[in-house]
């Protein structure tokens, strides 16, 4: 009821049909909303600078049976209603005509109703709170007198009681409900925790050494059949030739079954570190408590579980198959030219040097313009779950249109 009165508020029309919204709220709630969205809102139009001007009132046509607001001086006109036709309408005072309970319409008896439900209502809570109070007491005699027998690990009701503003994580100062995920995202480099978390999550680190061992071998067969090549070409006994041949080959098969191996480790590690991340992530979101929800948009949600989730089954393996085989490559490429000219070692030293201080002003930037990435889809994502669940109240409110540029403003902040 809440959120369709605000909608209709932010629609800011000239007639505004209300089918008992008041119902469903408290009675607290619903005279606050009386007040202060149909009264001064939707009726004298405060908030787009018009109370007191007739050329921005409303009309409301408000459906009820909450006789408590009829009397109110915004009510310009009451219609009753009996088996579906209007059978009295007026003023308060017209209808009443003075004392209520003096009064012969339909109008009075529904208010001489309304006054003894008020009354006997008003008079059962008194009765319950009378008796809500001697429980009371003499349950504190009876906690009083067992006082000594209880142990604090067995006093769970006080235990309980004593619940304040901190322990339910609410803020009292009037702070965002929703938390920033700009502010809040990771910044510098990457913490080896995250290493380790991925590597146990792949098998263990034993794992993780091993895949470089494997890489590292089938490096060194490379360089090794590239090597026996070069002596075959430079042997002048040509009655070895086919020992010169299965040697080469048997290099190479070596070296194909241990590049296969590394592949298929990898792409086995990848699955069992995506299926348990995963695994952790739905346990984390089903086991989190409710105020995580309240304080965490569902695109942000969505986000991890869509766009994260999928680089870890897809990209993430393969990433991580490229670096070690790169750099397996380089190192053996160093190796190799350092050990047939080794004065190739002095200009050598500058370049890593270089590339090294490279290497690291292009994964700053890259690292924190991945991170906005990440964190700019997520908007995107929310708009996209709030669209899906409310399209019956977008299309009937013709909002297809600011939605779209909503969107698309989304699109260009993710993309520039």
């Amino acid at each position: 009821a809440r959120v369709a009165m605000a909608r209709c508020v932010y629609r800011d029309s000239d007639i505004y049909l209300l089918d008992d919204p008041l119902a469903a709220v408290d009675a607290h709630v619903g005279e606050w909303m009386f007040e202060r969205c149909i009264v001064r809102e939707m009726l004298q139009g405060n908030s787009r600078g018009g109370a007191g001007e007739d050329k921005n009132r409303s009309c409301v046509i408000l459906v009820t049976n909450a006789l408590q607001y009829v009397n109110h001086p915004a009510v310009t006109k009451i219609l009753v209603m009996e088996g579906g036709e209007v059978v009295e309408q007026g003023t308060y005072e017209e209808l009443t005509r003075g004392d209520i309970s003096e009064g012969t319409s339909l109008f009075c008896s529904f208010l001489r109703t309304y006054n003894e439900d008020k009354n006997v209502s008003r008079g059962d809570k008194d009765a319950m709170k009378d008796a809500a109070d001697l429980d009371l007491d003499e349950e504190e005699t009876a906690l009083s007198n067992l006082a000594p027998l209880v142990s604090p690990r067995q006093d769970r009701r006080s235990s309980f009681m004593r619940v304040s503003l901190a322990d339910l994580n609410v803020s009292p100062d009037g702070t965002p409900l929703l938390t920033d995920e700009f502010a809040e995202r990771e910044t510098g480099y990457v913490q080896s925790s995250v290493y380790v978390s991925y590597a146990r999550a792949a098998g263990g680190v034993g794992v993780g050494i091993g895949l470089v061992l494997i890489f590292g071998v089938a490096q060194f067969l490379e360089v090794f059949s590239n090597w026996w090549l070069t002596y075959w070409g430079q042997s002048s006994d040509g009655g070895k030739q086919c020992y010169f041949l299965a040697v080469y080959g048997g290099i190479n098969s070596v070296a194909i079954i241990v590049t296969f191996t590394g592949f298929a480790l990898m792409l086995v590690c990848g699955l069992r570190a995506s299926r348990k991340l995963f695994r952790d992530l739905t346990s984390a979101i089903l086991r989190a408590p409710m105020s995580f929800f309240d304080t965490t948009p569902t695109g942000r949600i969505i986000n991890r579980f869509a766009k994260d989730v999928s680089t870890i089954d897809l990209d993430l393996a393969g990433i991580i198959q490229s670096f070690l085989i790169a750099t397996s490559s380089v190192i053996s490429t160093m190796v190799v030219i350092t050990v047939a000219s080794p004065i190739f070692i002095v200009p050598l030293i500058p370049l890593l040097l270089f590339y090294m201080k490279q290497s690291v002003d292009f994964n700053v930037t890259y690292r924190e313009l991945k991170r906005l990435d990440s964190v700019s889809r997520s908007p995107i994502y929310a708009l996209l779950s709030e669209t899906l669940d409310g399209v019956s109240t977008i299309r009937s409110f013709c909002t297809q249109g600011p939605l779209l540029e909503k969107l698309l403003n989304l699109l260009d902040e993710q993309q520039k």
